[in-house]
């Protein structure tokens, strides 16, 4: 009787136990100056797709490696995507470290979440020229803020800075440098893939994408 009871509250906790996996790339064992292992490249709009690369750098948070992404054209309207294979997520923690190098149109990066192809997707970014931080959706290749989803920040170039994002549900709350900037509601993907994003001219490194399943 003991231990039918003892197995029976077992299950009873283990239903309420939220299981989560993590997962992390510090691209550290790829090969220098390769494009990045487990990754695919895809761009939105005019222009042309990124030079993704792996490189050394010795101001990285986890050394030796990062990820530079150096394709830029002063005219380039293109967001340039870097999108994990093989792992989808409906709620997701995703966060990154980044420094923007150059960039007179747009100079940053940013994180994209639920990713359906290169014309639909959720993106978070961070511009070093105007100091905010705005969230989009990208419906049909056309991209549009969430009302409200802007917030101002004090990010500098050639300084590391960490971008996150959670989304659960409808509900996607964006920070920078482990704080809150805010929180908003929208619920046009419910699940897919994430990666990287810069955009235009931007000349950006990044370092420890780092994914936990909610």
């Amino acid at each position: 009787m003991v231990n039918a009871v003892a197995v029976a509250l077992l299950v009873l906790t283990s239903a309420f136990v939220r299981i989560t996996e993590t997962k992390a790339w510090n691209f550290d064992n790829m090969p220098v100056g390769n494009f990045p292992a487990g990754f695919e490249s895809a761009y939105t709009g005019d222009g042309t797709e990124g030079r993704w690369t792996v490189e050394a750098d010795k101001t990285a948070p986890s050394p030796p490696n990062v990820i530079l992404q150096s394709a830029h054209g002063d005219i380039d309207e293109a967001y340039r995507l870097l999108i994990a294979k093989d792992v989808a997520y409906d709620n997701i923690k995703l966060s990154v470290k980044f420094k923007a190098l150059s960039g007179k149109m747009d100079q940053g990066g940013g994180l994209v979440f639920r990713y359906q192809d290169p014309e639909n997707y959720y993106v978070v970014r961070v511009n070093v020229n105007s100091n905010n931080i705005r969230l989009f959706r990208v419906v049909n290749s056309a991209r549009a803020q969430l009302e409200g989803a802007i917030g101002d920040v004090k990010s500098t170039q050639n300084f590391w800075h960490e971008l996150g994002v959670e989304a659960q549900g409808n509900v996607i709350k964006c920070y920078f440098d482990g704080e809150l900037v805010f929180e908003k509601t929208d619920n046009t993907f419910a699940r897919g893939r994430v990666g990287l994003w810069t955009k235009s001219d931007s000349v950006t490194l990044f370092d420890d994408l780092v994914t936990e399943s909610l």
